[in-house]
């Protein structure tokens, strides 16, 4: 996703939902990704200087390709390049060329391979990449968190955690798998191991804000409902913007019948959805608080 012009990354909020991901500046959404399971970034963003300096690193490969033409790292070199542009199909045709040329260096060219092939949703291609990335180094934690990663978007939640298991053997701070593996826990009602693996992600990184929704909601499924509370709260102390921890903190607080507390936060979050044009999220705070009258 390019930026448009004017826009930086500290112009900009990313909120992942339940149903997608909001783009937001200075409170109003900019745009709405429908990517319900994906989590979005400002890793995923390009700047104009980003995209400029990708630009140039595929003139620069090119030119060197021209030079010599069985170069296996500078066709991987701008594979990767063209995978960030979006051009997946170019991409794939330049990590397969890799292999051909460099067999000694398979496990990375699979593995980038399966990732352009996981962006175009190709999910059989992905995982037969990933898994030759792991036949030829049994090590590579790249390739493992892909094939982690493709299992879980196409809902093979019980693969995505024995994969996820892997990379953390390898990598025991890598938090992206403990908060993946948690997701994927919560989403089979494993809310227990749930809990444990957002916890350690939440030790590792305590500002992101994806990780304390996710344990809020599988504390509130264990009936713990204080600790909820505790993560609904923290969310908002890190986004003060984000609608559904407001409005979810009032479903928590009515449940505990606080109702005080529970319509302050329906208030504040009928005002964020209202700025933030989110129709669906006004109807259901209009709900609520039309249940208590």
């Amino acid at each position: 996703m390019i930026l448009r012009e004017g826009v930086t990354l500290g112009d900009i909020q990313i909120q992942n939902t339940a149903v997608g991901t909001l783009i937001l500046q200075d409170g109003a959404a900019l745009s709405i990704l429908q990517t319900p399971g994906i989590q979005v970034s400002a890793n995923d963003f390009l700047t104009n200087e980003d995209f400029q300096s990708i630009q140039d690193t595929i003139r620069q490969t090119t030119d060197v390709l021209r030079q010599d033409s069985r170069n296996a790292g500078a066709y991987n070199e701008r594979g990767q390049a063209f995978s960030r542009l979006g051009r997946q199909e170019d991409a794939i045709e330049d990590f397969t060329r890799a292999l051909s040329l460099d067999p000694a260096q398979a496990s990375i060219y699979y593995t980038n391979r399966g990732f352009a092939f996981l962006a175009l949703r190709d999910q059989d291609s992905a995982i037969e990449d990933y898994t030759q990335a792991i036949r030829a180094n049994p090590n590579n934690a790249q390739a493992f968190f892909g094939r982690a990663l493709t299992h879980s978007l196409f809902e093979d939640y019980e693969s995505g955690i024995e994969d996820y298991t892997q990379v953390i053997r390898l990598n025991p701070n890598d938090r992206v798998s403990y908060y993946n593996r948690g997701l994927n826990h919560s989403r089979l009602g494993q809310y227990d191991e749930a809990i444990a693996d957002l916890t350690q992600a939440i030790a590792l990184d305590p500002t992101d804000v994806p990780q304390y929704s996710i344990r809020a909601s599988a504390y509130e499924a264990i009936g713990e409902l204080e600790a909820a509370i505790k993560d609904y709260e923290r969310i908002i102390e890190l986004d003060p913007n984000f609608a559904d921890a407001h409005y979810r903190l009032g479903l928590a607080y009515r449940e505990l019948s606080d109702e005080t507390a529970a319509q302050a936060s329906f208030e504040e979050a009928a005002r964020l959805y209202e700025l933030q044009g989110n129709q669906e999220g006004l109807d259901n705070v209009a709900q609520e608080l039309n249940s208590n009258n």
